[in-house]
């Protein structure tokens, strides 16, 4: 827990660092796109995983209401709007925002924990398919939007493409990118996804 409270320290401090020392706009995209400087949401979901396990935390949370956790996360995230966490690379949002937007999906994620409304609608299984393949559809999609759909999109509609034509290729990019994270899941990630059973710690006897 320790461990992950003090990445989501560092973290912040190395968008602050880069942001301060490269300036707009390699520090302001640096802060955006490097694992050092994005890793709190990664902490903060570890710290939950952490928290469950351990037995006092976890009966707190399970004598809260699922519904109490689904509403700190709907105002941490209206907090975070409120306060100017709109820009991807804005000051606020690369100092406070990102954190903030992590801790309140890790929220969400406590409240879904248990049985509810929140559960409910999290375990709806085109959601969780996306889940599923969300880290391929994280790796894809870019390289696809940039390399092969805009050149496309621009030979066939030209540089200003008309509302009707934008809508169609949003829908077509997203079948697409998440077909090819479907075919990574299957005939790559699993497989290594099934190594976690090896390297899970062994209970002590």
């Amino acid at each position: 827990m320790l461990v992950s409270l003090a990445l989501v320290a560092i973290a912040i401090v190395t968008r602050i660092a880069l942001r301060q020392h490269f300036g707009e706009p390699i520090g302001h995209e640096a802060a955006y796109l490097f694992t050092p400087s994005r890793m709190d949401a990664l902490a903060i979901g570890a710290l939950i995983a952490a928290l469950v396990r351990e037995p006092r935390c976890a009966a707190w949370m399970a004598a809260r209401a699922s519904g109490a956790f689904a509403v700190g996360g709907l105002g941490l995230l209206g907090v975070s709007l409120a306060v100017g966490h709109l820009q991807r690379t804005g000051a606020a949002m690369q100092s406070s925002g990102y954190a903030l937007i992590a801790a309140a999906f890790g929220l969400l994620l406590c409240g879904a924990l248990r049985p509810g409304v929140l559960a409910q609608g999290l375990s709806f299984e085109p959601l969780r398919r996306c889940g599923l393949y969300s880290y391929g559809m994280y790796v894809f999609y870019a390289p696809l939007h940039l390399f092969v759909g805009l050149p496309l999109l621009a030979r066939i509609a030209g540089p200003a493409p008309d509302a009707p034509t934008a809508l169609l290729y949003v829908v077509i990019a997203i079948a697409l990118t998440f077909a090819l994270a479907a075919l990574s899941y299957h005939a790559y990630e699993r497989r290594f996804l099934a190594l976690k059973t090896q390297l899970a710690p062994v209970p002590a006897s």
